[in-house]
């Protein structure tokens, strides 16, 4: 025989019953004893009671929508649409953004070539003699 811990032995109905626990924890937990119980309360109170129960079962949860898992994706969804938003924005932002830097590259280039001429004159004043000629 082992010293250690031994599981208890449970019989075949034991088991089922632990099983069928188990499963209506998950329902309540689930909230679908909620929504069945909203449904059989709508026929209840209802004028007429349905033709097709099954069929109008069918049809109630085809259309049941939990409030809360609704809530959760129309949060979400605007979520989605807000940041969709966000990023053509700062796509706008990036293409404006680069357009600055090109024209920065531009203006620098022109820059530097405008000190190169200058020296260059300066240098060809200070060998000729010559005043630099006037800018018309």
């Amino acid at each position: 025989m082992s010293q250690g811990l031994e599981e208890p032995v449970y019989s075949k109905k034991e088991k089922q019953q632990a099983k069928l626990k188990e499963f209506r924890e998950y329902l309540v937990d689930k909230e679908v004893v909620l929504a069945i119980v909203k449904y059989l309360l709508s026929i209840k109170n209802s004028k007429d009671l349905p033709e097709n129960p099954l069929q109008a079962l069918t049809d109630y949860f085809g259309t049941y929508k939990d409030q809360n898992e609704w809530e959760v994706f129309d949060n979400l969804t605007k979520s989605v649409n807000d940041t969709k938003d966000e990023n053509e924005r700062l796509e706008q932002e990036i293409i404006s953004i680069k357009q600055q830097i090109e024209q920065a590259k531009i203006d620098k280039i022109r820059r530097e070539e405008e000190e190169k001429q200058r020296e260059l004159e300066e240098q060809n004043n200070k060998k000729g003699g010559k005043k630099p000629p006037a800018k018309k």
